[in-house]
């Protein structure tokens, strides 16, 4: 049994152009993709207030006339903002994030849609002394445990799709 150099050097040139298809928008392309089989069981596990403020906010009750009222958040804000952080406020990672999203745009009342949410009150989401480990805990865990499977088979795909793409351009057989 004889082993080729020649066809080994030539794999092993290929092999190294490889990498350069994985480049960093390739891989936030894949991780983007995964992210998006966490979003549903997280809105899912996401409490919801089951009632309205008495007055739309604390600071419209009578007690507090002088105060300004800021913001109004509905029911169901904090569910509508746990989505995949979008790419564009990741520009030095090749990572990919879920969660309550907060967004940048002042608004008067929150929560009317995914996009006009905010999910700045997250920690405070169970009450009284709640912290962002009780958020991690009861929201991000269980989503990840419920969607997990689907997010690694989303990066499986996309993966092979680089692959096949770099296999094509390569001459990969």
């Amino acid at each position: 049994m004889s082993i080729d150099v020649v066809g080994l050097k030539i794999v092993n040139s290929r092999l190294s152009k490889l990498g350069k298809f994985m480049t960093k928008t390739e891989k936030r392309r894949i991780t983007f993709a995964a992210a998006n089989a966490l979003v549903r069981p997280g809105r899912q596990s996401t409490p919801i207030r089951s009632f309205p403020d008495k007055w739309g906010h604390p600071f419209e009750n009578p007690r507090y006339v002088k105060k300004k009222v800021v913001a109004k958040y509905v029911p169901g804000n904090l569910r509508k903002a746990f989505r995949r952080i979008p790419q564009t406020n990741l520009k030095k990672t090749d990572k990919s994030f879920v969660g309550a999203f907060m967004g940048k745009q002042a608004l008067d009342v929150y929560g009317k849609s995914p996009a006009r949410s905010d999910g700045y009150y997250a920690p405070m989401a169970f009450g009284r002394g709640s912290t962002i480990k009780d958020y991690i805990n009861k929201v991000l865990k269980p989503a990840v445990s419920k969607g997990g499977n689907k997010a690694l088979q989303n990066m499986e795909k996309k993966a092979l799709d680089v692959w096949s793409k770099a296999k094509t351009r390569l001459n990969f057989k």
